[in-house]
C-alpha cells in the first residue's frame, strides 16, 4: 500500500528483504572424553559443556577414585584418572568453551553411548581422549568413525581427532601410533607432559565398602541415592550433616518440651491454691493463663475439658517428651561423631594412597594451545612454535614399561616426522615448544599435510553448511544461484583479507561458480540439486626454512 506524503521533506521507509551471510562459526571447541566426578554425585549423562575451569570446578571434583573397606582399613582399585586434569591444562594453555563426556567404562556399549553423546553436539570440532588405559585402541577407533563425511547429511562433519603416540621401548626406538580411518583428520603428538599438579581424590570418588549390618542403620538418613553397596565419601558427608541437623532439631524439641512442662506446673501450682477438687473443671482461667497454656501447647479442647488431674497428665506428657527428645539428639550427635571419625580417617588415607606426579597426554595441552591460536591469529595459522604452559618435563612412557623423563633430540625427532607424529620438544631460553605442525596424511595427500589447512577446510565448509541449510526448498533459479554466490564470494574475501588464502588477488586466492551449465544440468536442477563449486588456495607453514649465505671476497 502506498503511502501519500503531504509535507516536503525526507522519509525512510523499512522494508524486510531476504539477505545471505556466511557468519564464521567457534572452530576449537574440544569435547574431553574420560572419567569425570561430580561433585553432587548426580549420574553424569552425554557432554556437558563447560565455560571456564571456575565453571567447571564447582560441578566437577579430581578424577581420581578408589576403594577404602573400612572392615580392615585396607586401600584397594586405585585409579589415577587423567579427566580433570587434562581439562585444566586445556585451559592454561588458552582453551575456551569446551564439553566434557564421562565414560565410566570402554566396552561396546559404553563407546556406542559415547559416540551418540557427541553427534548430539555439532558444534564439537576436537576430539580429546584423556584417560590411559588398555582400551586406547578401541576408543580411538570408535572415534574414528566420527570423521569425515556423516552418515546422514553427507559432507564432512568437521571435527579433528587429537591422539598421542607411545614408544616401543626405553630406548625410544620406534613408536606406536594410533590407526584410525581418517588420518587426515588426526594430528598425532609424543611425548607425554608431566606437570606441577598435586593429585587428589575428590569425596565423591572414594567408595566405602566393609560397613557391617548393624553400622548401616547409622547412615540411613533422608537420602533417597543412598546404598550401602555404593556409599561414597560424599554421601558419607551429606549424612553426617543430616545427623547434626537432626539431633539440632531434636535438642530444639526437647527444650521446648521441657519449657512447656514447667510453664504448666506454675499454672497447676496456682491453681492448686484455690484447694480446688483434681477432678472438677477449672473455668476460672485469667487470660494470661489461657494464652500461657495455647502457647505451651494446650488446644482449646483441652482447656475447655481442663482439671487439675487433666494438667497434670499433659505435664508428665511433656516431660516424657523432652526425656526422649533429649536422649534422640544424644545418639543422633553419637552417629554424627562416630561417622565424622570414619570420614576423617578415609579422608585422610585417600589423600596418601593417591600420591603421585600428574602425567598428562599432550592431546589435551594441544587444544588448549589450537584454540588459543584460532582465537588470536586464525584458524589458518598452524599450532606450531607455542610454548607450553603448566609442563614441568617431557615424559616417556614406553608400552609396557615405567615412565621415564625424555629430551628429544633431532635423530629421535626424525624418527617421530617418519612415523608423522608431531614433537613437543624442550629448547634453552623458550621452554617446552610444540614442534610440528603435520596430520596424519599418507604421503599421497600432500594437499592435506598440514593441520592447518585441513581445519580451514573443514571450518570453511562448517560454516557454508550451516548458512545454506536456510536456502533449501528455495527456488532452484539465477536470483538464488547470485544470493548464494554472493554469500560464499564475501565470505571467502574476508578469509583472503586476513590471510587465510593465497593469492595477491581474490581471483588468485579463490573462486566461486554456480550456474546452468556452469556447475549443473538441467537434469540436476529438475531433481532439485543446487549444486556450488568453490576452490581455495590455502596457505602452507613454511616447515623448513633454508637460509643460504654466501661471502663475498674482496679482491686482492
Amino acid at each position: 500500500m502506498s503511502v501519500t506524503y503531504a509535507v516536503p521533506g525526507v522519509y525512510v521507509e523499512e522494508r524486510n528483504a531476504r539477505a545471505l551471510s556466511i557468519q564464521s562459526g567457534e572452530t576449537a571447541v574440544p569435547v574431553f572424553i574420560g572419567h569425570f566426578n561430580s561433585i553432587d554425585g548426580t549420574p553424569l549423562k552425554g557432554c556437558v559443556p563447560v565455560q571456564s575451569w571456575l565453571a567447571f570446578t564447582k560441578r566437577f571434583g579430581a578424577s581420581d577414585t578408589l576403594t577404602i573397606d573400612v572392615s580392615n582399613n585396607e586401600v584397594k582399585n586405585k585409579m589415577p584418572h587423567l579427566g580433570s586434569y587434562s581439562v585444566r591444562l586445556y585451559f592454561e594453555n588458552g582453551g575456551g568453551p569446551c564439553y566434557v563426556l564421562h565414560l565410566s567404562g570402554q566396552d561396546e556399549t559404553q563407546l556406542n553411548t559415547m559416540a551418540e553423546a557427541i553427534e548430539q553436539c555439532p558444534d564439537i570440532t576436537l576430539l580429546v581422549w584423556c584417560e590411559r588405559t588398555e582400551k586406547d585402541v578401541e576408543v580411538y577407533q570408535k572415534l574414528g568413525t566420527l570423521l569425515g563425511a556423516s552418515a546422514t547429511s553427507g559432507g564432512n562433519r568437521g571435527t579433528f581427532l587429537l591422539v598421542d603416540a607411545q614408544a616401543t621401548d626405553v630406548q625410544n626406538k620406534d613408536f606406536i601410533v594410533p590407526q584410525v580411518t581418517q588420518p587426515t583428520q588426526v594430528a598425532t603428538y609424543f611425548p607425554a607432559l608431566a606437570t606441577g599438579y598435586v593429585r587428589e581424590v575428590s569425596d565423591v570418588g572414594v567408595t566405602v565398602t566393609g560397613i557391617t549390618e548393624e553400622q548401616e542403620d547409622l547412615t540411613k538418613v533422608s537420602m533417597p541415592d543412598y546404598k550401602l553397596e555404593n556409599l561414597t565419601l560424599a554421601m558419607l558427608k551429606r549424612a553426617i550433616a543430616l545427623w547434626e541437623s537432626e539431633a539440632k532439631r531434636e535438642e530444639k524439641a526437647g527444650q521446648a518440651a521441657k519449657t512447656n512442662a514447667e510453664t504448666l506446673k506454675k499454672i497447676k501450682k496456682e491453681l492448686s491454691a484455690k484447694n480446688l477438687a483434681a477432678e472438677k473443671k477449672i473455668d476460672d482461667f485469667t487470660d494470661v493463663q489461657k494464652n500461657t497454656m495455647t502457647e505451651a501447647g494446650l488446644s482449646d479442647n483441652d482447656l475447655n475439658k481442663l482439671t487439675l488431674t487433666t494438667l497434670q497428665n499433659k505435664i508428665d506428657f511433656f516431660q516424657k517428651e523432652g526425656k526422649k527428645f533429649k536422649e534422640a539428639a544424644e545418639k543422633s550427635n553419637e552417629k554424627a561423631k562416630y561417622w565424622q571419625t570414619t570420614y576423617n580417617t578415609c579422608h585422610a588415607a585417600a589423600q596418601q594412597q593417591i600420591a603421585g606426579p600428574v602425567i598428562v597426554r599432550a592431546s589435551a595441552a594441544m587444544a588448549g594451545v589450537i584454540a588459543r591460536v584460532d582465537r588470536e591469529r586464525g584458524v589458518w595459522k598452524a599450532p606450531a612454535n607455542v610454548a607450553l604452559v603448566g609442563v614441568t618435563e617431557l615424559i616417556s612412557i614406553p608400552k609396557g614399561g615405567v615412565s621415564q623423563p625424555i629430551r628429544l633430540d633431532d635423530a629421535i625427532n626424525e624418527k617421530l616426522v617418519d612415523k608423522k607424529v608431531n614433537a613437543i620438544r624442550t629448547f634453552r631460553g623458550q621452554g617446552v615448544m610444540v614442534w610440528g605442525a603435520c596430520t596424519m596424511a599418507e604421503p599421497s595427500k600432500t594437499a592435506w599435510r598440514y593441520i592447518s589447512v585441513r581445519r580451514l577446510f573443514n571450518t570453511v565448509e562448517r560454516d557454508a553448511h550451516a548458512t545454506l541449510r536456510t536456502m533449501v526448498f528455495e527456488p532452484n533459479n539465477a536470483p538464488t544461484w547470485e544470493a548464494v554466490r554472493s554469500a560464499l564470494d564475501h565470505y571467502l574475501f574476508a578469509l583472503w583479507r586476513k590471510g587465510a588464502l593465497q593469492g595477491e588477488t581474490p581471483a588468485q586466492a579463490y573462486f566461486v561458480q554456480i550456474g546452468l551449465g556452469v556447475t549443473m544440468t538441467q537434469d540436476d536442477i529438475d531433481n532439485g540439486r543446487m549444486i556450488i563449486k568453490a576452490g581455495l588456495a590455502a596457505v602452507r607453514p613454511a616447515e623448513f626454512i633454508v637460509l643460504q649465505l654466501t661471502q663475498d671476497m674482496v679482491p686482492s
